[in-house]
């Protein structure tokens, strides 16, 4: 978890790529995903299929 956390918390964008199409309760990138989600980090969920989700994306420029 402290390895999730590093990742998010250093990061400005997260794309995320789980093996499952649906939201598992366990699972790193899941964990990954929700921690994304507690801090409004823009999200790109890509999924097997090639469907994607864009959560918390907004208008402001992402810090380089």
């Amino acid at each position: 978890m402290k390895r999730n956390r590093a990742i998010v918390d250093i990061s400005t964008v997260m794309i995320a790529t789980p093996f499952e199409d649906t939201e598992q309760k366990f699972g790193g990138t899941w964990k990954t995903i929700g921690m994304a989600r507690k801090v409004s980090r823009p999200l790109a969920i890509v999924f097997r299929s090639g469907n994607a989700r864009l959560e918390a994306w907004t208008a402001q420029r992402v810090r380089p």
